[in-house]
């Protein structure tokens, strides 16, 4: 529940950003002379011109809310990033981004979601807590804006961090590659960090105040195979503990994956 307010409590954030980002502008102009407000929105719009804008503000710091992925249709390790960039033309953009997240020792388990323990996860059910490690991911990058409107094309190198899952199932009957044994159970998946090139989308929006909007998606150029390590209550098949395990590292591939949406000040 407080990690639920506490997202509740970020996207709350976010949106009253969006509101002083978009708002300033109209309250400028509410405030001026309306035959100069009419004089100047002929020369200039917040929305249209902004290669006016980029240039004349090239510098930008974001903050922005990310997450470490996706596992068992939960999103995990809730994060945040900073954007450090530079518009050095209207069309070409140089950025940095950093996140880190905020990993729990106990992300998931059936005291917090009673449907928890009936979810197959790696194809067994009776699961009863994972653990997540997510280690910080790094992006250099160079954006394209071949429109005016804020919509980029990127390519970079990105640094993707170690992570690790842990996964704990009760002691139960279960089926393990045909067979029954009854049997606690414990994985571990484990991903290497990699860097290497990246490529992506995104979106960065700046208002005429400074203000900036943003959010995009960055993908590594690779797929990324976990190392599995299981462990039983009782001792199991070796040709069964073998098939599990190949079709667990066949499942979870992952592909190198940043994504943020976030709010900054232009100068």
């Amino acid at each position: 529940m407080n990690k639920r307010m506490n997202h509740k409590k970020w996207i709350a954030l976010f949106c009253l950003c969006i509101f002083l980002g978009a708002g300033s502008p109209l309250l400028q102009a509410a405030s001026e002379d309306p035959e100069t407000t009419a004089d100047a929105e002929k020369t200039s719009s917040s929305f249209f011109n902004r290669p006016a804008i980029s240039t004349s503000r090239p510098f930008q710091v974001q903050v922005q809310l990310t997450g470490g992925g996706k596992y068992g249709r939960r999103s995990y390790n809730p994060g945040a990033a900073l954007h450090l960039g530079y518009q050095f033309s209207e069309l070409m953009y140089l950025g940095l981004t950093s996140q880190a997240f905020y990993n729990d020792d106990s992300a998931f388990d059936d005291d917090d979601d009673k449907q928890y323990d009936d979810e197959r996860i790696y194809g067994q059910e009776g699961a009863s807590k994972t653990t997540v490690r997510s280690d910080p991911r790094h992006l250099i990058e160079m954006r394209f804006f071949p429109w005016d409107f804020g919509l980029y094309f990127s390519a970079g190198v990105m640094h993707h961090g170690y992570e690790k899952t842990v996964t704990e199932f009760k002691s139960r009957p279960r089926i393990i590659n045909e067979n029954q044994y009854v049997t606690g159970l414990t994985t571990q998946l484990e991903y290497r960090e990699w860097t290497g090139a990246a490529t992506g989308i995104g979106f960065n929006y700046l208002f005429a105040n400074g203000f900036s909007l943003a959010s995009g998606i960055n993908v590594g150029l690779a797929v990324l195979k976990p190392k599995v390590t299981i462990t039983s209550d009782v001792a199991i098949n070796a040709t069964d503990l073998a098939e599990w395990k190949d079709q667990i590292e066949a499942n979870e591939k992952k592909v190198p994956l940043m994504f943020h949406i976030g709010v900054g000040y232009a100068f």
